[in-house]
């Protein structure tokens, strides 16, 4: 695609390391950076593979338990050398699973002063390890959730600071929503505060997976074998002298506290408008995993009713609209509901490089697909993002069947009535703004001239369009 990047995990981590030299370079970058030898190049993002080379070499001379900083750009060049290939998908887990922590202390550090959300946030991410490692032995197939979600963050952070002037834009006239809301006064909002928010809400938007697997494994189970107890009895608990009793003991990774429900639902109605909140309300009684991740999520520290401090205040939007586009990522009518949102389904639907699943013992690419295409910039009179998602011929066996069960086309198109439906809400009508455009080309065989199928999300009115094409047939029109 003329003018496009190559998304891969190698240039997101080189973009991320232009935006640590350059928005937090007081914390140590620049410095770090100055001593490797490159800042000029940083800067500019002109980061090569030599320039690459010097990092995992000046890392090695470091105690990188020294500083969180040290510490991620060592982990981050860990994960670079074993991204791209499959049969390190182990090892890909470990990496990614520790990458966790430094990015929250380095990002989200003023979300997270003085609270205990880095423990919390530990205990859901072991919990979603476990019950991942069990749904790959149990499904016919499971994708992995640990390292999407980080590559689903590191997407996020390209799109905001290639329009960095834009998502400040339009994530603050949200953030000015929720002030009002809360009779706050008006409060200046920068693109650290917006990255913090986009960190909790990418890094932890599949935590739910877990719950969600486990009520649709209970509800085959009642189908089978007749059993009549509501599933939600089973997750959502009750307080007795300040332990937690299991329904039924019924052993389950996590449990849903009733009390921390209903503060979470308290939290979202404080500031956003009712068709929302009745919205992640419905969900949290189906156990979506968005909405479920969400609770999980929630800091009862900073979502205490009507924030009397300034830092309450000024955190209050962020952590607001983080669960919020966590509870609604997974379903693509909530497409229009906030900037936060609208990001979140972007780079959520778009991550589908290099993703991997197990079946027994066996490690293979779900999607044989190494790398996506992204131009971003003007469209006519729209701001958009375009997209091309090739994936590749399975060439074995268990790609060719895994492949076969798991159709990209069909879940474009069922994201495309998705995307229809979200114009026909009240909601849309309500909080429909000049946005971000959308435009995906998924191509199911780049090696032939296969299926290729568009979908294109108008920025300035919100429409929908899609065409299905022989991809031969643009190739003919060159």
């Amino acid at each position: 695609m003329e003018g496009s990047v190559e998304i891969s995990d190698g240039f997101l981590i080189n973009n991320l390391y232009k935006i640590l030299y350059n928005e937090y370079g007081g914390s140590g970058f620049k410095a770090i950076f100055e001593e490797i030898g490159f800042s000029s190049d940083i800067e500019r993002g002109n980061i090569g593979d030599e320039q690459v080379k010097r990092i995992p070499e000046w890392v090695a001379k470091q105690d990188e338990m020294q500083n969180e900083q040290i510490k991620l750009i060592g982990l981050l060049e860990d994960f670079r050398k074993v991204s791209d290939n499959e049969n390190e998908f182990d090892r890909q887990m470990e990496i990614a699973e520790k990458i966790y922590e430094p990015i929250l202390k380095v990002i989200a550090k003023r979300m997270l002063r003085g609270t205990n959300q880095y423990d919390n946030y530990s205990r859901i991410l072991k919990a979603l390890r476990v019950a991942q490692d069990h749904v790959f032995t149990t499904k016919e197939f499971k994708r992995d959730n640990i390292i999407h979600q980080i590559r689903v963050f590191l997407l996020g952070c390209y799109v905001l600071y290639e329009e960095k002037e834009f998502w400040i834009k339009q994530i603050q006239e949200d953030f000015n929503k929720i002030l009002h809301l809360i009779k706050s006064e008006d409060i200046s909002y920068t693109f650290n505060d917006v990255l913090s928010a986009w960190t909790i809400a990418s890094l932890f938007h599949d935590i739910g997976r877990p719950i969600e697997d486990a009520k649709e494994a209970l509800e085959k189970y009642k189908e089978i074998y007749n059993f009549k107890q509501d599933f939600r009895e089973v997750f959502f608990t009750v307080n007795v002298n300040d332990e937690t009793h299991r329904v039924n003991e019924i052993p389950i990774l996590i449990n849903l506290d009733k009390s921390v429900v209903n503060q979470f639902l308290n939290f979202i109605r404080q500031a956003k408008d009712d068709p929302t909140s009745r919205s992640i309300e419905k969900r949290v009684g189906n156990l979506d995993h968005g909405s479920v991740g969400a609770i999980l999520c929630f800091n009862r520290y900073i979502g205490a009713k009507m924030p009397p401090s300034y830092r309450h205040r000024r955190l209050f939007p962020l952590m607001l609209e983080s669960l919020v586009a966590i509870a609604l990522h997974d379903n693509c009518k909530f497409f229009f509901c906030s900037a936060l949102t609208q990001l979140l389904i972007f780079c959520d639907g778009l991550q589908e490089w290099n993703r991997v699943t197990k079946i027994s013992d066996q490690k293979v690419m779900i999607f044989p697909c190494r790398k996506i295409f992204i131009k971003m910039g003007m469209k006519g009179n729209e701001r958009a993002i375009c997209a091309v998602i090739p994936y590749e011929r399975p060439t074995d066996m268990i790609s060719q069947e895994i492949f076969s069960r798991f159709k990209p086309m069909a879940i474009w198109e069922e994201s495309r009535k998705k995307f229809e439906e979200a114009t026909k809400m009240k909601i849309f009508q309500r909080s429909f703004r000049k946005g971000m455009g959308l435009e995906v080309h998924v191509i199911t065989n780049s090696e032939s001239f296969g299926n290729h199928f568009i979908i294109n999300i108008n920025g300035n009115n919100g429409s929908v369009t899609y065409k299905e094409i022989n991809i031969g047939d643009i190739i003919l029109k060159r």
